[in-house]
């Protein structure tokens, strides 16, 4: 699992985990499939947290629904760690 840089890009070379976050509660899935049927049934009465193990995607539910999705893509990542330009 992780990232493997080629030439000028990163390549994703790993399966990933999805932990669905509820209360004080949290369950860990091999399939984002499986997080969000999960998240969708727990939003009705709450708000519920989706993220993927390395932090690169984040969804939160309420009402049975998607309420927000964030994906974050490795260039963006990178240009975070580097210092601002003067």
């Amino acid at each position: 699992m992780g990232f493997e840089e080629e030439d000028d890009f990163i390549v994703d070379v790993g399966p990933h985990r999805f932990i669905v976050a509820w209360a004080d509660e949290e369950r860990a899935f091999d399939t984002r499939e499986e997080a969000v049927a999960l998240a969708k049934q727990l939003s009705h009465e709450q708000r519920v947290q989706v993220e993927r193990d390395d932090g690169m995607e984040s969804m939160q539910f309420f009402a049975g629904a998607l309420e927000t999705f964030i994906y974050e893509t490795r260039d963006r990542r990178r240009r975070r760690d580097e210092p601002m330009p003067a």
